[in-house]
């Protein structure tokens, strides 16, 4: 008995179950179609709409180059159906309005070398209306005025100078100066950025834990306005395992009168510095040249001693240092 009844009150509540998932089945068939019939009818009025739609500038004028931040959008007062409106809103119709550059006519003024022409962006209603769908009627187009700045063209041969961070292995430095090819390119743009260029640098690059010589190819690090048929360029950067080493280096005596003798204490100046393997053996005391200065005797009466100073230093040497800083001195008469 108790298990019949456990089964008739669970086949009621099944059967409750299943109708009320009809109702709500239907209710929401209901709802779908209502709402499909008011989308239709809503799409079907007119409205109006700010539609935004890329803008492109082409053919400059021969020997003039267009400078300045110029919009890559215009947005447009539209009236249209809805659907047609919609179809711009999720960009189905996405394509740029093309402006003729050397086509165009306005206000202009010139001002050291450069020419400014402004255009009332409404006379070209008829222009961009064509460009949009048969459907949609174009308003207005914002912004109401285009400011079209132009230079004339220049060339320029400058430096290329690498740009790249570099850390090395211990004891690994860079031997040498950067070796670029070509070092010079031809670059071209307005001329009010042309005659301020001194060099073009190439897109950082960076390099860890370096043991050896590097060479890579380089894009070429172009402003706004500037270009070059030379895209990219050959970057050479020697790398040596380097050493430090210590050398005794004499010291001479500049702008000594004659008939006397100057003597300093200590007569010699221990150098230190950091050379590559490869150099080791070619270093010698003989390619230094301390100094002291007679001159700096009668400048400096109170001192007792001479400040060292290096007339030459190798090239091949990094970390140079040195050691004492001033010496002592004994003038006699010869």
């Amino acid at each position: 008995m108790k298990n019949r009844f456990t089964a008739r009150i669970k086949n009621y509540f099944k059967i409750k179950k299943n109708r009320i998932d009809r109702k709500l089945l239907v209710y929401l068939i209901c709802v779908l179609i209502a709402s499909v019939f008011w989308f239709l009818n809503a799409m079907s009025k007119d409205y109006n709409a700010t539609v935004t739609l890329p803008v492109r500038f082409v053919n400059p004028p021969q020997n003039k180059i267009l400078v300045g931040k110029m919009p890559d959008k215009l947005n447009l007062k539209v009236n249209g159906y809805g659907f047609s409106l919609l179809r711009y809103k999720l960009k189905l119709s996405f394509y740029p309005i093309t402006f003729n550059i050397s086509e165009l006519t306005g206000s202009s003024q010139k001002n050291s070398g450069s020419s400014i022409i402004k255009i009332r962006t409404s006379s070209f209603l008829s222009q961009i209306g064509a460009q949009l769908s048969s459907d949609i009627k174009l308003q207005s187009i914002e912004p109401e005025d285009l400011y079209f700045r132009f230079e004339p063209v220049k060339y320029k041969k400058v430096p290329v100078v690498p740009s790249c961070k570099i850390s090395y292995e211990k004891q690994y430095e860079e031997y040498g100066k950067p070796v670029v090819n070509p070092a010079f390119v031809l670059v071209k743009g307005p001329a009010s950025v042309i005659d301020s260029l001194k060099y073009l640098t190439t897109e950082p690059k960076e390099f860890k834990k370096v043991n050896r010589s590097i060479q890579f190819d380089a894009k070429l690090n172009l402003r706004d306005n500037l270009s070059c048929e030379l895209k990219n360029v050959n970057v050479y950067i020697p790398v040596e395992q380097v050493t430090e080493t210590r050398l005794n280096v004499p010291i001479q005596i500049k702008n000594l009168p004659e008939g006397f003798d100057l003597k300093t204490f200590p007569s010699h100046i221990l150098v230190t510095c950091v050379v590559p393997l490869s150099q080791f053996q070619k270093v010698d005391p003989d390619d230094f040249a301390a100094m002291v200065d007679y001159n700096m005797i009668e400048l400096n009466k109170d001192s007792k001693k001479l400040a060292v100073t290096f007339d030459h230093v190798p090239t091949n040497i990094s970390n140079f240092t040195f050691n004492p800083h001033e010496v002592e001195y004994l003038i006699e008469k010869k």
